[in-house]
């Protein structure tokens, strides 16, 4: 692309000196009228070429040379909100080009060199300013390798959504002052200094997805039909490394206590083993669960708890002793 004007310059150059070459002899206006056609019918076909890679540039995704970074910027255009920014982790111009004009865009980081610790305080203090982050992540040698900045925005942000598009993909995360705006609270401690703090069932706007209040017990409530999905974030405090690697466990209890459906997962989905956990620190922790089809109607209780990764023995919740929660909302299956 960037010998493209210089290769353009020597052409014309060439097709000129064609064109104006002087011959001799009897037939010197028949060659010279041949000369001049074959360069006028050369320069006309250099023309339709370049309008038909132009063309196919703008209308055919497989020609273009570069992602279609409008095509990201489209979208959130069309999909973002007041108090949202949009952050990538490398200084691709075009990028920046297509940004919306109304949205605030930054770039973590912005030079080589940086360390992780760098990059992580850069994205803590963006992610803090706003509401919600539009994350388009590209992995570049020399500016976030590791994929720190994503790292640290699953660990401690909640991601809400995430755009597959031609060759990369976007995330939306809600960001941790908008999580303790919809956290519910629950505050739990385990052993080995992990504690919850709350949970919530968001939506892929960021919204949360318990809309009513169950009147018997005053808890949120989140009604549901067979084979209907949902989200469930929980929002963890660390005390400091646990001794060895543990998992989540989360099960959705029917009233007789039969477990409908769960999952279990070490935290982030695997990717931020508890064992380099550090004290303060608050993680966020992600479980979808899907009703099996033919559940019958009924409430329902989200029960959490932790496991050791390898001996597979309950890690004890304290005051009330016991090995598990049981969250503070119900999950009604509707006919």
């Amino acid at each position: 692309m960037q010998a493209q004007p210089a290769f353009h310059v020597l052409l014309a150059v060439g097709l000129v000196w064609i064109y104006n070459l002087q011959f001799s002899g009897s037939k010197r206006r028949l060659i010279q009228f041949a000369a001049r056609t074959v360069a006028i019918g050369l320069l006309i076909l250099l023309l339709l070429a370049n309008l038909r890679a132009i063309s196919n540039y703008h209308t055919q995704p497989a020609y273009a040379k570069a992602p279609p970074w409008q095509l990201y910027h489209d979208f959130v255009a069309r999909k973002s909100a007041p108090g949202d920014v949009m952050l990538t982790n490398f200084p691709e111009a075009s990028v920046s080009y297509y940004s919306p004009d109304n949205l605030p865009f930054y770039v973590i980081p912005t030079e080589r060199g940086h360390d992780r610790e760098s990059l992580e305080a850069q994205t803590e203090q963006v992610a803090g300013a706003y509401r919600r982050i539009w994350f388009l992540p590209l992995l570049r040698e020399g500016f976030d390798p590791d994929g720190d900045v994503l790292n640290w925005l699953d660990r401690h942000a909640d991601r809400v959504d995430q755009i597959f598009f031609p060759v990369y993909n976007l995330n939306l995360y809600l960001s941790p002052p908008a999580i303790e705006e919809l956290m519910i609270p629950q505050p739990t401690d385990f052993a080995h200094g992990i504690h919850l703090r709350g949970f919530q069932v968001l939506d892929k706007r960021g919204q949360s997805r318990f809309e009513q209040t169950d009147p018997a017990t005053g808890l949120p409530l989140l009604a549901l039909q067979p084979e209907d999905k949902f989200t469930l974030s929980l929002y963890w405090q660390a005390g400091g490394p646990t001794p060895e690697p543990a998992t989540v466990f989360v099960h959705l209890l029917a009233a007789d206590g039969f477990n409908r459906t769960g999952q279990d997962n070490p935290p982030v989905w695997g990717s931020y083993p508890t064992t380099e956990w550090q004290p303060g620190e608050r993680i966020t922790d992600k479980f979808t669960l899907t009703l099996p089809p033919g559940t019958p109607p009924g409430d329902h209780r989200l029960q959490v708890g932790w496991y050791n990764s390898k001996t597979q023995a309950r890690i004890p919740r304290l005051n009330p002793a016991a090995d598990h929660i049981l969250l503070d909302a119900i999950i009604r299956v509707e006919p």
